[in-house]
């Protein structure tokens, strides 16, 4: 997970990203006060909420990372054969 965050084109891009979940998590926290005032129910975020969010995005990422090399490479050889 780690090595994925390290990877990240810039500096700014590592603290947008940070700012972005911490946007997500504190907005969750407002829509579940709302929620308990509308429907009586509470809705729970946590840490491990926030840590869980974290990881979500660095699977995507690591998905789409995949999926354009498998592109690239796909396109190289096209472009080999032609």
């Amino acid at each position: 997970m780690n090595l994925i965050l390290y990877s990240l084109p810039s500096e700014e891009v590592r603290k947008s990203l940070a700012k972005m979940c911490m946007m997500i998590h504190t907005t969750v926290e407002e829509k579940s006060s709302e929620f308990f005032d509308k429907l009586r129910r509470k809705v729970y975020t946590t840490p491990k909420s926030y840590l869980d969010l974290i990881h979500l995005y660095t699977s995507s990422l690591e998905i789409k990372r995949e999926e354009q090399m498998k592109n690239k490479r796909r396109l190289a050889l096209g472009l080999k054969k032609l």
